[in-house]
């Protein structure tokens, strides 16, 4: 499936960005929506992915990101990233 992606890892319980972690990000970042596979119910569900160095972070919505309304819903560490295309 075309802009899909099937995600292995990342945390369970996740805080919102600290102040410095905010400041750390701002600037522009790989992001945009893919669709993940859901953890306990299998379907899959759109969320909006940022590539933050090698920290990937997923939230529900872009707005929640940009608004920092909500924490990401979920963060993995990625051991490289080779290249990221637009």
């Amino acid at each position: 499936m075309f802009g899909s992606a099937k995600l292995f890892g990342g945390s369970a319980k996740l805080s919102q960005p600290t102040e410095e972690e905010v400041a750390a990000e701002g600037g522009d970042h790989p992001a945009g929506y893919l669709h993940k596979q859901g953890g306990r119910i299998k379907s899959w569900k759109k969320r909006y992915f940022v590539l933050i160095g090698t920290r990937l972070r997923w939230y529900e919505t872009e707005e929640n990101y940009r608004m920092r309304s909500a924490p990401p819903k979920g963060e993995m560490h990625c051991a490289s990233v080779e290249s990221v295309g637009r």
